[in-house]
């Protein structure tokens, strides 16, 4: 005769009251709940702490800046009207080869002041806090056609408005470090600086006309290396 087993607390197999649900099963969801919640939290602290390095990094910045110009740049500008001053002077004595030598100094004292606000400049955008972010990336594009002989040019649609003061920053430095990569590797003549709103979303694109790449290419290059 067939006997009916029971469980260890009397009740037999698959009667067992609610009390009696798996604690695993019903834990599942609030396991997934928490598991959620800590790395919501997580993934805040990671956003917190990357806004805080870089504002120390562009105080650093603003700080070194500051102290370029206001010590080595006046060092360079009492220098250039020094050596002008000399070379009136030596003009006079008729020394011509004196007098080339000293205009030679004088180019190379304007150069090193121009790369030093160059420097500067780079280091801490002054007129993204002055002019805001449109307005002082279509100021850069100017200097980068000037500089790398790359016609450049700021294109923002009819709807923008400038974003906050840190979203400003870090597309400002973006397109600072990709008009360079545009001088540096893609042999272009022509770049495009664009800025439209979508939505709630801001979106910049940094094009251009030069030499371009084959990304699966280079991502195998990578690969085997």
């Amino acid at each position: 005769m067939a006997r009916l087993s029971r469980d260890g607390d009397g009740q037999p197999p698959g009667r067992r009251g609610p009390e009696h649900a798996s604690p695993v099963v019903a834990g599942r969801p609030a396991c997934a709940h928490a598991r959620a919640n800590r790395l919501q939290s997580s993934q805040g602290q990671l956003q917190t702490l990357a806004d805080r390095l870089i504002s120390a990094q562009e105080e650093e910045r603003t700080r070194i800046a500051r102290d370029l110009h206001d010590d080595l740049g006046q060092r360079l500008v009492s220098l250039s009207i020094a050596l002008s001053n000399l070379k009136r002077r030596v003009a006079e004595s008729g020394d011509d080869t004196l007098r080339r030598d000293l205009a030679t100094l004088q180019e190379q004292a304007a150069q090193a002041s121009s790369d030093l606000r160059h420097l500067s400049h780079d280091l801490h955008p002054g007129a993204l806090e002055h002019m805001g972010l449109s307005d002082a990336l279509r100021a850069r594009c100017a200097e980068f056609t000037e500089e790398a002989g790359v016609r450049a040019r700021l294109i923002a649609s009819e709807d923008w408005n400038d974003p906050t003061d840190a979203i400003a920053l870090c597309l400002y430095r973006v397109a600072q470090e990709a008009l360079r990569n545009v001088a540096q590797h893609a042999h272009a003549s022509h770049a495009t600086v664009s800025l439209e709103r979508l939505n709630s979303h801001v979106r910049m694109r940094v094009s251009d006309d030069g030499r371009g790449f084959d990304v699966a290419t280079t991502a195998l290059v990578r690969a085997s290396d």
